[in-house]
């Protein structure tokens, strides 16, 4: 498994579960609920959700988006460009889809309509180089996180920082966003994630000896009982989910 999403209301939990094609449905509590299966799921790598509640599921072996629909009939996206290798998917707010294509160096933003509106990095590119895997459109900003070098990119502002330890693209780390504007990364690296500022600022690690093995997907959401983490762990082929403390989440 890789990629992972939390309903806006944080009822379910979408996993990528990729070795099996098929997309794995949870319960807030970890019950399983239903599994997504279709014959056009190649290599299936990240998920997302629309403002509208469509699944949106991004495959890396087919090169494409799809969308999953209520009936779960899947069809394509009509998109105007193509991608190699892509690894990472995100939604914003305004429909935008924003796709981190991988093996063609950059990251790509995409209008609902699928007509490509802004490319960052290409070939050649410090983006580029560093292959680009995780991505997420957060309050106006557009962020990226590589796996090569383990950089945190901020696009919209062109900045950059060394946040994970530099892994393959195939595992690479993928990031999700807490309800108060903060961010997380996966560092598969290290087996840990790790907690930014809305501004990119590192705040904390967290690093669970044995728990984790090779942390990818990560996905978060809000309860009466605080911020909810589920990572994906690649390796141990499990998800798991934590609650952030009180005091990491004070900051």
């Amino acid at each position: 498994p890789h990629g992972a999403v939390f309903a806006a209301d944080g009822s379910r939990l979408y996993v990528a579960d990729t070795g099996n094609r098929r997309i794995q449905v949870y319960s807030a509590e970890g019950e399983h609920l239903e599994t997504i299966t279709s014959a056009e799921f190649q290599e299936p790598v990240a998920v997302a959700l629309t403002p509208e509640g469509d699944l949106l599921v991004l495959d890396a072996l087919a090169q494409l988006i799809y969308r999953v629909r209520s009936d779960r009939s899947v069809e394509p996206l009509p998109l105007q460009t193509s991608f190699y290798r892509p690894r990472g998917l995100g939604v914003a707010a305004t429909g935008d889809l924003v796709v981190a294509d991988t093996g063609g160096a950059r990251v790509v933003v995409l209008a609902p309509d699928g007509s490509q509106t802004l490319e960052f990095g290409g070939q050649g590119s410090l983006v580029g180089r560093g292959q680009p895997v995780g991505v997420l459109a957060a309050d106006g900003a557009l962020w990226a996180i590589s796996a090569e070098d383990g950089r945190l990119w901020n696009l919209t502002s062109d900045g950059s920082l060394t946040a994970v330890q530099p892994t393959g693209t195939l595992d690479g780390p993928h990031l999700a966003q807490l309800s108060d504007g903060r961010l997380l990364a996966s560092d598969p690296g290290r087996a840990a994630f790790v907690l930014f500022s809305p501004l990119g600022e590192p705040l904390a690690q967290f690093a669970y000896a044995g728990e984790l093995q090779l942390p990818t997907g990560i996905a978060a959401t809000s309860s009466a009982a605080g911020h909810v983490i589920a990572v994906v762990d690649t390796r141990a082929c499990s998800v798991s989910v934590w609650r952030l403390a009180e005091q990491a989440a004070g900051g």
